[in-house]
């Protein structure tokens, strides 16, 4: 089989799959980052509490 037919054969995934995909990625490593880069942020700053904020916000988001 050539490589256009083997290509052509594969089933893909929707857009709306593929983006729902990438936007779960994308907020997972978000969530991570953003727990770790907080604990080196010191106590009490703005860009602390925003960076805890939106890191509740988004998990809320997914959990509804």
């Amino acid at each position: 089989m050539s490589a256009p037919a083997r290509q052509n054969s594969r089933q893909r995934y929707d857009a709306f799959s593929m983006t729902l995909h990438w936007i779960t990625a994308f907020s997972v490593i978000f969530l991570f980052a953003s727990a770790h880069i907080w604990e080196q942020l010191e106590k009490g700053t703005p860009l602390r509490k925003g960076l805890q904020a939106w890191h509740i916000s988004l998990a809320f988001c997914w959990l509804w």
